[in-house]
C-alpha cells in the first residue's frame, strides 16, 4: 500500500492506516533476544504454548508466580534486604488469552498441596489431642457427683494443645482482614493469584476487608502490625507476599483508581493483545501440555526445597560491570522520563529498578539449578544473558507502565467529544497536531492540554511521538 499523503510522517507503508494507528497502543512484547538468552526451564516452558502472544504472557505470569516460591533467597539493595516477590496485573479483553496464567500457577500446585496435606495432619493430630485431653478431664480432673461439680485444681495451669498453623501457599483474594493476616503470619510466603481482578477489588471495598495498606507495606517487606480489641496483636516482620492479577482494561482504573496512591507504582503490567485469531483447540501444542508442566512443575518443587531447607539465605549479586550498566540506564531513564512528566512516573521508574532485580535474581536461580552449582554456591552470581534479560524485559513493562498511567490519567479526561474522537480523519488530525506542535518547540504537557484537553495525559503525546519515529531513543 502506497503511503497515504494525509498519514503522519513514521506511519507503516504497507499497512492500512487503522493498522498503523492500532499498533501504537498494541503491547510492544518482548523483544527476541529475551526468548533467546533465556535459562533453559523458561524456553521449553513458553515453547509449549502455541503462538507469541501465548509465549509472552506465559513468560510475565510464570515471573511474577515463581517470585513467590523461593524462600532464603534474597538481595541487598540500597541498603536494604529484599526477597523477589514481585507484583503483576494482566489485563487484555475478554478471551485475549488470560487462562495462560491458569497454566502458570499449576507450576506451583505441588507446593501448596504439599503445605495443606501438612496442615491436614497436623488437624488430625489437634483433634486427636484434644479428644484424649477431654477424655482425660471428664475421668480425673473434673469430678461429677450429684449434680455438682468439684474442680480440684482451678489454678493448674492450662494444657491445651496449640491449634496448627494453615499452612498454604495460595491465598483468595476473596479475603478480610481480620482472615489474611493470621494467614501471612502462619505461613512463610503466600501467593495471591486471581484471575479476575474485581474479587479483589471488591474485597478491598469491604468494612472489613481493606487490606490495602498491606499490599502497599508488602512490596518492601515493611513490617506490618493488625490489632483489634477483641483480638491478638499479630505483627509479622518482612512479609512475603506475590500478586498475579488479570482483568479487562476497563477494570484496570477501578483497581488503581489514582496513580499517586502508591499501588499502580508497584505492579509490572502486561497488556494482551486482543487481536489474535479463533485457534484450533483440538490441534496445536495447546492439545495436551498438562502433562509437560507438571514436569516443570516437579523442578520448580525441587529447587523450593532445596530453598527451604537452608540453614541461612543465599544472596543474589550483580557484578561490578553489571551493577554500573543497571545504574546508567535508570538514571538515563529517571531522567528523560522527569524531564517530560515531572514527578508524576518517579516512584515507577524508581520501583522498576527494585523490579528489574528481582527478575534478575528470578532468572539468575534457574540457571545456576541447571549447570548443577545450586548446591555448591554460597552465593549467586547474575550472569550476563540473565543481566540483558532481566533488563530488556523491564524495558518493556516501564512501557507498559506508561500506557497504565495514560489509562488511569485519561478516566478523568472529559467526556465531550468522544464519539467524534473514534473517526478515522479525528485519528489522522491528532497525530499531526502532535507533530507539528511538538516541531514548534511546545512541551508534551502544552501539547497534552492543546489537542487532549488535559495536560496529564503528556505520556500519551510522548509515547505516540516516540512510537512514529519524532522522538528517537537514545
Amino acid at each position: 500500500m502506497k503511503k497515504d499523503k494525509e498519514t503522519p510522517n513514521g506511519a507503516g507503508k504497507e499497512h492500512s492506516i487503522d493498522e498503523w494507528f492500532n499498533g501504537l497502543n498494541q503491547p510492544d512484547g518482548f523483544c527476541d533476544d529475551v526468548f533467546k538468552n533465556l535459562p533453559d526451564f523458561f524456553t521449553s516452558l513458553i515453547d509449549l504454548f502455541s503462538d507469541s502472544k501465548q509465549q509472552d504472557t506465559a513468560l510475565f505470569c510464570s515471573l511474577i508466580l515463581l517470585s513467590g516460591v523461593l524462600p532464603n533467597y534474597k538481595v541487598l539493595y540500597d541498603g536494604e534486604v529484599l526477597d523477589a516477590n514481585l507484583f503483576g496485573y494482566l489485563y487484555g479483553a475478554a478471551s485475549s488469552g488470560k487462562g495462560v496464567m491458569r497454566k502458570c500457577k499449576q507450576l506451583l500446585l505441588p507446593i501448596h498441596q504439599e503445605k495443606k496435606k501438612r496442615t491436614a495432619a497436623a488437624l488430625l493430630k489437634y483433634d486427636q489431642q484434644m479428644a484424649a485431653r477431654k477424655r482425660k478431664r471428664k475421668k480425673g480432673n473434673c469430678i461429677i457427683k450429684e449434680g455438682v461439680v468439684s474442680h480440684p485444681d482451678t489454678q493448674a495451669v492450662d494444657d491445651s494443645p496449640v491449634p496448627p498453623p494453615d499452612e498454604m501457599l495460595f491465598v483468595a483474594a476473596n479475603n478480610t482482614k481480620s482472615n489474611i493476616y493470621p494467614t501471612m503470619a502462619s505461613n512463610s510466603g503466600v501467593i495471591m493469584c486471581e484471575p479476575e481482578a474485581m474479587t479483589l477489588t471488591t474485597a478491598l471495598k469491604q468494612e472489613h476487608g481493606a487490606f490495602t495498606d498491606l499490599l502497599l507495606q508488602a512490596f518492601h517487606h515493611e513490617t506490618f502490625s493488625y490489632s483489634r480489641k477483641s483480638e491478638r496483636t499479630i505483627e509479622i516482620e518482612h512479609p512475603l507476599l506475590t500478586v498475579l492479577l488479570s482483568s479487562t482494561p476497563r477494570h484496570v482504573s477501578h483497581f488503581f483508581g489514582d496513580p499517586e496512591n502508591g499501588l499502580f507504582s508497584r505492579f509490572a503490567f502486561y497488556r494482551l493483545n486482543s487481536a489474535s485469531d479463533f485457534r484450533n483447540p483440538y490441534r496445536g501444542k495447546n492439545a495436551n501440555i498438562n502433562t509437560k508442566i507438571d514436569i516443570k512443575a516437579k523442578v520448580v518443587k525441587k529447587v523450593y526445597d532445596h530453598l527451604s531447607g537452608l540453614s541461612m539465605p543465599l544472596y543474589f549479586t550483580l557484578t561490578s560491570q553489571q551493577a554500573d550498566s543497571m545504574f546508567n540506564y535508570f538514571n538515563s531513564v529517571h531522567k528523560e522520563y522527569k524531564k517530560q512528566f515531572g514527578e508524576d512516573m518517579d516512584g515507577v521508574v524508581k520501583r522498576h529498578g527494585v523490579i528489574f532485580t528481582r527478575l534478575a535474581m528470578i532468572l539468575s536461580m534457574f540457571r545456576t539449578y541447571e549447570t548443577d552449582q545450586l548446591k555448591m554456591v554460597d552465593e549467586v552470581v547474575c550472569s550476563d544473558d540473565d543481566f540483558k534479560c532481566a533488563l530488556s524485559i523491564t524495558d518493556t513493562l516501564l512501557g507498559e507502565a506508561l500506557k497504565v498511567y495514560e489509562m488511569l490519567m485519561g478516566s478523568k479526561r472529559p467526556q465531550t467529544g468522544q464519539a467524534a474522537l473514534t473517526s478515522l480523519e479525528l485519528k489522522i488530525e491528532q497525530q499531526n497536531q502532535f507533530i507539528e506542535l511538538y516541531n514548534a518547540g511546545h512541551s508534551m504537557s502544552e501539547i497534552a492540554k492543546i489537542v487532549l484537553g488535559n495536560a496529564a495525559l503528556k505520556p500519551t503525546v510522548w509515547r505516540q511521538l516516540k512510537k512514529l519515529g519524532i522522538i528517537k531513543n537514545k
